[in-house]
């Protein structure tokens, strides 16, 4: 019990020297000039005032939100080791997952987590690689959270697509012209799209290019059916033509896939079942058998050959499940 009390406490004394020693180095980094918003606020010199007190009213708004760990900055330490594309990507799941967590709120808080579960593992079961086996798996928790919450994003932005475009429609065929179409669109619609066509009309109203807006959208809603959207809109600016005939043959085309994707998902329901009970049997008899008859289980659960067996058949059931995930993942 000694050396047990004497680990965890050698863990909590180096993450909190890290998290000092990084809080420190990025506070110090950061005090040196102005911060990101405001240095992008000083370059828009050649913006109408109007817009420019609008975009100051957003970054006033957008500091008094900020948390505790919003001066963090871990990006000049870890990005010697991780590289910058590392936290590119991790900023751009969290933009996607609709996340309101810059990228060194999100590590603090994921290392944090996963160290006080590996460390209450290893209390309550007196069994370092049960432990460490813990943080591990906390760790990388949040990648189907993030994964889940991405898809399920998509897929009701996706949903309201169709809808969002007739209303467009409805304003090119009533002598509007985009913009001020998707501005009335924006004003009748519910979130996400309403938030990512208006971020849409900012970025243009700020001097980029409608095209490039769209493109932004598209990195932040990886959706097939607004990748359609997007290209239609592009290759009408380039080579002409009836941009609401476009968008309506778009919309029919989109009704089409969310109609066939449902009944896709109707169909292969059944096997997903079979894949979430098939996978989940041998934990669910695993725990019976360990409450009936301990001493039977015990072997697998306090022995070297037992571990390599867990280890094993976790992978396999891994195996499995991705197998099963495949056949009745069917693209459109």
């Amino acid at each position: 019990m000694d050396n047990m009390l004497f680990i965890i406490l050698v863990f909590c004394v180096l993450f909190t020297f890290v998290a000092m020693a990084m809080a420190l180095a990025s506070l110090g980094s950061s005090g040196k000039g102005e911060s990101t918003v405001r240095t992008r606020i000083s370059k828009l010199t050649a913006v109408p005032e109007e817009l420019k007190s609008e975009f100051a009213a957003g970054v006033v708004a957008a500091e008094k939100r900020k948390s505790v760990l919003s001066n963090i900055d871990l990006k000049p330490i870890l990005g010697r080791f991780t590289g910058e594309a590392y936290f590119s990507q991790v900023e751009q799941d969290l933009a996607r997952a609709d996340i309101p967590l810059r990228v060194s709120e999100f590590l603090i808080l994921r290392v944090s987590f996963a160290l006080i579960g590996g460390v209450g593992v290893l209390i309550l079961t007196r069994n370092i690689i049960f432990g460490a086996l813990a943080f591990v798996i906390l760790s990388f928790l949040h990648a189907p959270i993030i994964l889940i919450k991405k898809g399920r994003r998509v897929s009701k932005f996706t949903a309201q697509l169709a809808d969002f475009l007739i209303l467009v429609i409805n304003s090119l065929r009533a002598g509007q012209s985009f913009l001020q179409g998707c501005s009335v669109a924006v004003s009748e619609s519910p979130e996400p799209i309403a938030s990512e066509f208006k971020q849409v009309i900012k970025e243009t109203n700020l001097g980029m290019p409608e095209s490039e807006s769209l493109e932004n959208m598209l990195t932040r809603v990886p959706s097939e059916e607004l990748k359609i959207v997007v290209s239609g809109y592009i290759i009408q600016r380039k080579v002409g033509g009836n941009l609401a005939e476009i968008f309506e043959k778009t919309a029919a085309t989109i009704r089409e896939r969310l109609k066939i994707q449902g009944q896709i998902n109707v169909l292969t329901t059944q096997g997903k079942l079979s894949g979430v009970l098939v996978a989940s049997m041998p934990f669910v008899i695993g725990a019976a058998v360990a409450v009936i008859n301990p001493e039977y289980i015990k072997p697998l659960i306090s022995t070297v050959p037992g571990y390599i067996m867990i280890g094993v058949a976790v992978s396999m059931q891994m195996l499995g499940a991705f197998i099963i995930w495949r056949i009745v993942d069917i693209e459109i």
